[in-house]
C-alpha cells in the first residue's frame, strides 16, 4: 500500500471516528485549506512570511554563529522566491501537476 493511500485512509478513519458537529467541520476544514492553497495570494503570503522570518540585522539571534545567521537567511530567502514563483505558476493558469501517486489513490478509492 503505498504511503498516500495509507494516510487517505488514515484521515477517512479519523473523519468516521469523529462524532457530532466535529465531523462535518473537519472535512470542510480539509477542503477549505486544500482550496486556500490552490490560491496565488496564498503563496504570496507564505512568501511575505518566510522572508520575515528570515534573521535581521539588529535581531536577537540567541548563540547563533554567523554562519547559522547567513545559511537561515539564505533558506528562508529560497523558500520565498520558491512560494512567489508558485503564485506565479497559478496566476499564469498553469496550477501544480498532481502527482501520479495522488492520481492513484484516487482511482483505488473512487
Amino acid at each position: 500500500m503505498s504511503a498516500a493511500l495509507h494516510l487517505y485512509i488514515q484521515l477517512q478513519d479519523a473523519v468516521k471516528d469523529t462524532s457530532g458537529p466535529l465531523r462535518p467541520h473537519l472535512g470542510a476544514r480539509v477542503l477549505q485549506d486544500a482550496l486556500t492553497e490552490a490560491t496565488a495570494e496564498y503563496w504570496l503570503r507564505r512568501a511575505d512570511q518566510f522572508e520575515a522570518a528570515a534573521p535581521k540585522l539588529g535581531g536577537y539571534h540567541g548563540h547563533a554563529t554567523r554562519e547559522e545567521l547567513n545559511e537561515a537567511w539564505t533558506r528562508c530567502h529560497a523558500t520565498a522566491a520558491a512560494c512567489r514563483r508558485h503564485a506565479e505558476l497559478i496566476m499564469q493558469g498553469r496550477p501544480e501537476e498532481i502527482s501520479d501517486e495522488v492520481t492513484s489513490v484516487l482511482e483505488e478509492v473512487a
